[in-house]
């Protein structure tokens, strides 16, 4: 839940906090734990989990590193393109990057029983609204509305989609399912998270600001029992230019995660939403787990979890059920040293004494 404290490293001038466990995620291959590490420490003041080396390598793998503090993180990625900029030649905006998050080894994915998705931009990497202007060659224009709203820029959504929508007059009603018979991609790793999802008995819902036929079949393809989504206006086969019906915005997507979790008869704080732009705010708000993917500053600046960079599935790794065996391990050896602290506050003694060299990361374990 956006604002809680269970995700946030806390530190205290009274005591001495016990560090916490902080998860790295990479989207590349061709970098080295160690020096990764050294950046992480001199950089963002994270310091390397106490891991015996091997385990450390077999974690970095997999694309993961295991890091701990004591003090607020701020943003869940907060550091990333920095640190990358400054030690590895990475500008900001480069494709390759870090994922820098809080990691609770007690979250299990069986506390949740609903899962809301954002579409455009979330589930798919486009916007279909964007995708339609194309076709009347108002491609530059309604993207820029696009983004003003989904950065938050604009005070009135609801009147920046009907500008859109206008723009979009006189387009023959057959073109929304065009696109989709031309495919639309989902995201990398939807189809796994959402697969496992489903299988741990989750439902899945999406609640998108998108057009009917697209929202439809894209909660289709994820296996989603439910959607709610907005409806373009036909007369005579062509679009009006106008919005049928209610506008889903940001108030409706919070009530929608509401009356779906009421219906099936669950609470907001059993659900776990996903998004990427301002008019997901409200209803990250209300999840018990929120989670930006790819998102704007605001939304990135608030979640739970943000992916930046890795994808989908990576935030399996964040649920004691689903995570890969190696960081099962690696949250194991780091807890029990945790508790020895705790008992013995002279108790400083690693595993291992140095950073792990020579071992690449390659990327997360296939699921």
């Amino acid at each position: 839940m956006i604002a809680s404290t269970r995700n946030t490293l806390q530190s205290s001038a009274a005591t001495e906090a016990q560090p916490h466990p902080v998860l790295i995620q990479t989207n590349f291959c061709k970098l080295e734990a160690a020096p990764l590490l050294a950046a992480l420490e001199r950089d963002c003041g994270l310091q390397p989990a106490p891991l015996p080396i091997g385990l450390r390598d077999r974690l970095a793998g997999e694309g993961m590193l295991l890091v701990q503090g004591d003090r607020p993180l701020g943003k869940a990625h907060r550091g990333s393109d920095r640190v990358l900029a400054a030690n590895f030649g990475r500008p900001p905006g480069s494709p390759e990057g870090i994922d820098i998050n809080p990691l609770d080894p007690e979250r299990r994915l069986a506390s949740f029983k609903l899962a809301a998705f954002d579409m455009d931009s979330t589930l798919i990497p486009i916007e279909c609204i964007d995708e339609l202007a194309a076709l009347v060659g108002r491609t530059r224009e309604v993207a820029a509305l696009t983004q003003a709203a989904m950065l938050g820029e604009v005070s009135d959504y609801d009147e920046s989609l009907r500008q859109r929508s206008a723009l979009l007059a006189d387009l023959p009603a057959e073109s929304l399912q065009q696109l989709i018979d031309r495919g639309i991609a989902l995201n990398p790793g939807v189809e796994q998270l959402t697969r496992v999802l489903r299988a741990a008995g989750l439902r899945l819902i999406v609640l998108s600001g998108g057009f009917t036929p697209v929202v439809a079949h894209i909660a289709a393809r994820i296996g989603a029992l439910a959607y709610e989504a907005n409806e373009l206006e036909v007369r005579e086969g062509l679009l009006s230019g106008k919005l049928s019906g209610r506008i889903l915005n940001a108030k409706y997507k919070a009530h929608y995660l509401h009356s779906y979790a009421r219906a099936w008869d669950t609470t907001p704080d059993a659900t776990i939403a996903f998004g990427d732009g301002a008019n997901d705010l409200l209803m990250l708000a209300q999840a018990g787990l929120s989670i930006a993917y790819r998102a704007k500053p605001i939304v990135a600046a608030q979640a739970d979890l943000c992916l930046g960079y890795a994808n989908f599935d990576a935030v399996l790794e964040h649920f004691a059920e689903t995570r890969s065996r190696t960081l099962g391990e690696a949250l194991e050896v780091f807890q029990t040293f945790r508790a020895r602290q705790a008992t013995d506050p002279g108790h400083n003694t690693h595993p291992s004494t140095e950073h792990s060299r020579g071992t690449p990361c390659s990327g997360p374990p296939a699921r």
